[in-house]
């Protein structure tokens, strides 16, 4: 392909749609990845954009698919025209972005190509939204060739937008001013935004990984209706070659046994105070299996600092009585660089509250996670500043 053409790629339908598998990238094609962004495009790195699944409607969460677990790939999800959360669409916390694509029956689809030189008006799902990404991005890439595949990820992050998918709940506010949602990480894609701010980008700094191993756990069962809470302190790895201040993608690593997986959930809360939903319950998944060696990745801390105490709670709020199960050790990776991007130098970015909005309301709901009985712990209405 051309060296600046970023690479698509769609979830196996077999996989995408049970809403019962955990599977992830062996190890070939880890190496493969890891390859592309050290070497891919004379070293800038290639880019791998990733469709975040249609699973929706079995209820499946794409940090079940190993390959949207990784922070080497573009987790592109959906929106609807009329800016809402599609049916098919799964949540999770390493969505980057979303474009549009199908929603209820009466929306419109997407216009592509088709075999046998034909068109079609009826391309669906976020196999549709991920191709669209790829052209936005190729587009920043013919401004401005010299675009790393992290300056690709941090202005997604920069330019995508939230007034047309404001009015959808989920909405939270991180540490570093940037409003994220894991049905649609940070909003749906601007072309002509993403591709003027390329155009007079300033390369990120250097990446840093800085990895930190939990204290030994002594108790560490849990079961339904009693959770397991482990804290993780770091400095960031503070005067090392691998410090970290300025966050991108945080990964937690641990095994999880536990008598039926699809009861589980996963939270993670920053030092900063942001609660992000790693994992939430999978109706359809009736394993025994739990986790093992698994990654769960978030970037709904992007700019956050690192220091400080993370929390991770795993949790049965489904049952039945009897589900029990333990926690092995816990690795946490705090991706990032030690010095601010440019870009984040004048402060917390603007957003532009009349983007492409779809809805004349100029308010949204602002809602914490819910609690374990389905309720939200807080709700209020947010105005946009005059």
């Amino acid at each position: 392909p051309n060296l600046n053409s970023p690479y698509t790629s769609t979830k196996l339908n077999s996989i995408d749609l049970n809403g019962k598998t955990v599977d992830g990238s062996g190890r070939l094609l880890r190496e493969a990845l890891e390859r592309g962004i050290r070497e891919g495009r004379n070293g800038r790195g290639s880019i791998y954009v990733w469709a975040s699944g249609n699973g929706g409607s079995q209820g499946d969460n794409c940090n079940c698919d190993g390959y949207l677990a990784s922070p080497y790939t573009v987790s592109i999800g959906s929106a609807s025209q009329r800016g809402e959360f599609p049916w098919y669409g799964e949540a999770c916390a390493s969505t980057l972005a979303v474009t549009y694509s199908s929603g209820a029956y009466q929306d419109q689809m997407i216009a592509t190509t088709d075999l046998h030189n034909e068109c079609t008006i009826k391309h669906t799902g976020t196999s549709a939204s991920a191709p669209l990404a790829a052209g936005i991005i190729a587009l920043a890439l013919e401004v401005n060739p010299k675009l790393t595949w992290r300056d690709v990820q941090h202005l997604i992050v920069w330019t995508s937008e939230l007034a047309p998918v404001a009015e959808n709940p989920g909405w939270q506010l991180n540490g570093a001013g940037l409003w994220v949602n894991t049905r649609f990480g940070f909003g749906l894609m601007n072309a002509l935004g993403f591709v003027k701010t390329a155009a007079n980008w300033t390369r990120v700094p250097e990446r840093s990984i800085c990895s930190v191993q939990s204290l030994p756990i002594f108790n560490s069962s849990f079961s339904y209706g009693h959770p397991i809470t482990i804290p993780i302190e770091t400095t960031g790895c503070e005067g090392t070659r691998d410090e970290v201040n300025f966050l991108e993608h945080v990964v937690v690593k641990t095994n999880i046994n536990y008598t039926l997986r699809g009861a589980l959930e996963v939270h993670l809360t920053s030092p900063e105070g942001t609660k992000i939903q790693l994992l939430g319950p999978r109706k359809l998944d009736k394993s025994a299996d739990g986790f093992r060696d698994w990654n769960f990745m978030s970037v709904m801390t992007w700019g956050e600092g690192s220091r400080g105490l993370w929390l991770l709670q795993i949790s049965d709020n489904i049952g039945p009585e009897g589900n029990r199960g333990n926690v092995g050790e816990v690795l946490l990776q705090l991706h990032g660089s030690a010095k601010r991007p440019e870009h984040m130098s004048n402060g917390p970015r603007d957003y532009d509250e009349n983007y492409n909005r779809v809805h004349s309301r100029k308010r949204f709901r602002y809602e914490t996670e819910p609690e374990a009985g389905g309720k939200f712990e807080a709700a209020r209405d947010y105005y946009w500043p005059n």
